[in-house]
């Protein structure tokens, strides 16, 4: 009977440590990093024991997909915008921006709640790391975690740097994934959306800079020119600006609000609208390594999306006349009378950067026949290679097969 007394009160005793530390863990939550994702009930009845459903968490992948975070429309043009806040000072309410018309609000009572972004895994057999390509998203377990990550670098690569750009065996990783099929391509940022704008950023001149109204822009957004005299329609990031300065297009990241970081000039950009008029236009965009201009000849109603990718370079003698620079990154040459286009549209690439805190003295980095080199596509706060190192494809659960959207 003693016997049976001692046991019983080992168990209560053993009970009421477990029941102590569950109410511990509830009141003081373990630290979780915003950029790991926890696993996501099964929600289809079809799966296979190689897929599996995971709940996105965090900011790591965003804008591509996002962990449960805020949302809220924009009340001007109505855009569902997804966010993080970060902690600001209490004495100030917090600007959230449009990432659509860029109007700011401060109707922090409006913000709803988003659940978050899941994604099905399908598991890699050991015969198949081979196939893994450059740009598809993959689930990591490291030391015992698991991360979401885009795979940048491959067996035998070199990963090394161009100023604050990454680079993969010499070329930028953005030009390198531009072309890469895969389901969730790196994206690109929009930087302006003229219908949007109260007081549109693009302006008419002539090719020694000076402003004309060769080029006018209608009250329904609609841009004219009917001219015979050559004249250009350029872009400049710095209008509006309260400091009233000419500035380049910045690397904005929307999503992160309250974040206060470095912030570093874009020059992998793309135009699109809509021609009203067959009359040939040509577009020259600035890049760091020298200018690029694309002709373009629509037809009447033709929507038109071209990137500084598909333009050719200008001459160096002819580039220096141009009213095209870092400060005015895009215009466009109409080559007749009658030109008409609307719905004008810049974005940017994702750049793929080193931060100013991470250590440069890693570079370069030559990816022995089992690595890999993986990046968060929200660049300012991603944990990842830049942090970590090279993993090794031990460490690659799986890519990413599907993807179900939050609400």
């Amino acid at each position: 009977m003693r016997f049976f007394s001692n046991h019983r009160k080992i168990a209560i005793l053993f009970a009421l440590i477990l029941l102590s530390l569950i109410a511990m863990k509830s009141k003081y939550p373990v630290s979780n990093p915003s950029w790991v994702w926890r696993r996501a009930e099964h929600r289809s009845a079809d799966l296979t024991p190689l897929e599996n459903w995971f709940q996105v968490s965090g900011p790591s992948m965003a804008p591509t997909l996002y962990g449960e975070c805020n949302q809220w429309s924009c009340r001007k043009c109505g855009w569902e915008n997804r966010f993080f806040l970060y902690q600001q000072r209490e004495d100030l309410t917090p600007m959230i921006p449009c990432a659509s018309c860029f109007a700011s609000s401060t109707q922090v009572d409006e913000i709803k709640n988003y659940s978050g972004d899941q994604v099905r895994v399908s598991r890699i057999q050991e015969s198949a790391y081979q196939e893994l390509r450059r740009g598809v998203l993959v689930a990591i377990n490291r030391e015992g975690t698991m991360h979401l990550k885009r795979i940048v670098g491959l067996p035998g690569d070199r990963i090394d740097l161009s100023k604050f750009h990454l680079n993969v065996n010499s070329n930028r990783i953005e030009d390198l994934l531009r072309d890469v099929d895969a389901l969730l391509p790196s994206p690109w940022f929009l930087v302006d959306k003229d219908s949007q704008a109260r007081v549109s950023r693009w302006v008419s001149c002539d090719l020694d800079h000076s402003n004309n109204k060769g080029w006018v822009r209608t009250h329904d957004g609609v841009w004219e020119f009917s001219g015979e005299k050559s004249t250009w329609l350029r872009f400049s990031p710095g209008l509006g600006d309260p400091r009233n300065i000419e500035t380049p297009i910045w690397d904005q990241f929307h999503c992160n609000v309250g974040v206060e970081r470095k912030l570093f000039s874009v020059d992998r950009l793309r135009l699109s609208g809509t021609s009203f008029s067959s009359c040939p236009m040509s577009i020259f965009f600035w890049t760091k390594e020298g200018i690029k201009k694309i002709t373009q000849q629509p037809t009447a109603s033709e929507s038109f999306s071209v990137s500084c990718y598909e333009a050719d370079y200008v001459p160096e003698k002819e580039a220096a006349s141009l009213p095209v620079d870092a400060k005015h990154p895009i215009a466009i040459h109409a080559g007749c009378g009658g030109a008409r286009i609307s719905g004008l549209e810049i974005e940017r690439s994702l750049e793929y950067r080193i931060r100013p805190h991470d250590n440069l003295n890693q570079f370069p980095i030559l990816l022995k026949p089992d690595q890999y080199y993986v990046l968060g596509d929200n660049i300012p706060l991603s944990v990842d290679s830049r942090n970590w190192g090279p993993i090794s494809k031990e460490m690659v659960v799986g890519e990413i097969k599907y993807v179900q959207r939050g609400k």
